[in-house]
């Protein structure tokens, strides 16, 4: 999902979880900022290392 996008359903009040390689915790930040909502994370993710695709587990 984009950007804009993550601010928009931060706004409408999801809890936004976003993934990427750099801007952490920047974009997160600034998703929370625009949004006026605390819902917002930001994790790392390098989808280059193939161990990676399978490390991240959200929730139980």
């Amino acid at each position: 999902m984009g950007f804009g996008i993550a601010v928009e359903m931060a706004k409408r009040g999801a809890h936004v979880i976003m993934a990427g390689r750099s801007a952490i915790p920047e974009a997160g930040e600034k998703v929370k900022k625009m949004s006026g909502s605390e819902k917002a994370e930001m994790i790392h993710l390098d989808l280059w290392k193939s161990w990676d695709k399978n490390a991240i587990t959200i929730g139980d």
